[in-house]
């Protein structure tokens, strides 16, 4: 998963996690357990921030096959994940987000 700013000009940061086989070995500890990811933090600089890049997303990318990857907005789970505009929200400098796999899996998300 990538955060960005969504818009023409795209500014990516490293990815925050990986799931993979791997990282679930890594993680899992019992079979009645949840699954969770170590959190991951990403900072951007505000400067960055015009009319034209607000918009805070994350993006997931899937590699189906070796180096396969589903396109951006191939599947629901490619679509760009919005989470603020960015020229309203001028506290934020950055996001926490952490993953869970579980009976309520999902990304949990916060603001820095």
């Amino acid at each position: 998963n990538q955060l960005e700013p969504n818009s023409k000009i795209e500014y990516q940061s490293p990815p925050l996690f990986r799931i993979n086989k791997e990282e679930i070995k890594k993680n899992k500890r019992s079979a009645s357990e949840n699954l969770i990811f170590t959190p991951s933090e990403w900072r951007f600089d505000r400067a960055v921030i015009s009319e034209e890049n607000n918009t805070l997303s994350i993006l997931t990318k899937i590699k189906v096959y070796k180096e396969h990857e589903l396109p951006k907005n191939a599947s629901g789970l490619t679509l760009p994940l919005y989470l603020a505009d960015l020229i309203r929200e001028k506290d934020i400098t950055g996001v926490k987000a952490q993953y869970e796999i579980g009976l309520e899996p999902g990304l949990k998300v916060s603001y820095l």
